[in-house]
């Protein structure tokens, strides 16, 4: 009789882990597959009573600091010509 093994994979590291953080109780992001974005930590552990769940989406951030960047781009090419 074989044995089944259990396989437990890493989590998968998302491009604003660690950098993200809740505005209003100062705990980290934490990234949601489901909702395509990130919401609280303590809103994800503890639920309502914690924090609320502050979903940002991953697409809308990812285009703002985009935007971002290519503007402070164009700022610095303005000020070296």
């Amino acid at each position: 009789m074989k044995i089944r093994t259990k396989y437990i994979t890493a989590p998968k590291k998302h491009l604003f882990t660690n950098i993200l953080f809740c505005k209003d109780c100062g705990t980290g992001m934490w990234y949601r597959s489901n909702r395509e974005g990130y919401i609280c930590g303590s809103y994800a552990r503890q639920g309502k009573k914690a924090c609320s769940n502050h979903l940002i989406r991953e697409k809308l951030l990812k285009e703002t600091i985009l935007t971002d960047i290519q503007k402070l781009v164009k700022q610095i090419d303005k000020q070296q010509y």
